[in-house]
């Protein structure tokens, strides 16, 4: 008989209620082999766009920083684009958007962009949004970049990482600002 385990197991503790031979449903499914390899997905559920953020200046104030967004596709994506949505207090020295046109899984694209920190000011937070049309809708994913002229208030420590690399870690904390 050929049939699943967990039916099988539903079936012999039917059948055993029917013929009186099982006590209960337990009986029947501690009676079931359990040979059968648990389900296990293939992979995880991935976003279809990765987005990255880098400042290509030295983070100033009154300083002009060129910012790179780079971006990459997991699907074909068509009229695929990048928005600086947000210049967190610093002024916009560029269009506020750039095409990307088609993106290809594999091929990733990148598209600077340009802010004016002011003078005054301890903390800019750049927002970005990716968007393309896919056969399934459109795709969208937003990244940032926080600008601190002065560093972080945290100078960190370093720390031996588990596969043996030395980082700097920093403390976690909420930025109110």
């Amino acid at each position: 008989m050929f049939c699943r385990q967990f039916v099988c197991g539903t079936l012999l503790a039917v059948a055993g209620f029917a013929t009186g031979g099982l006590r209960d449903a337990s009986e029947a499914a501690t009676r079931v082999p359990s040979s059968t390899p648990a389900v296990q997905a293939p992979s995880a559920i991935q976003h279809p766009l990765e987005v990255h953020v880098t400042a290509l200046d030295p983070v100033q104030r009154g300083a002009t920083v060129r910012v790179r967004v780079e971006t990459a596709s997991r699907i074909d994506l068509q009229k695929a684009e990048v928005r600086l949505v947000s210049a967190g207090g610093a002024a916009l020295a560029g269009a506020p958007r750039a095409g990307l046109g088609r993106l290809r899984p594999g091929r990733p694209a990148s598209r600077e962009f340009a802010v004016r920190l002011p003078a005054q000011g301890h903390r800019f937070l750049l927002q970005f949004r990716v968007t393309g049309e896919g056969t399934q809708g459109v795709a969208s994913r937003g990244a940032t970049l926080n600008l601190l002229p002065d560093g972080p208030a945290d100078p960190g420590r370093i720390v031996d990482a588990a596969n043996g690399e030395r980082v700097i870690e920093h403390r976690a904390r909420r930025i109110d600002r």
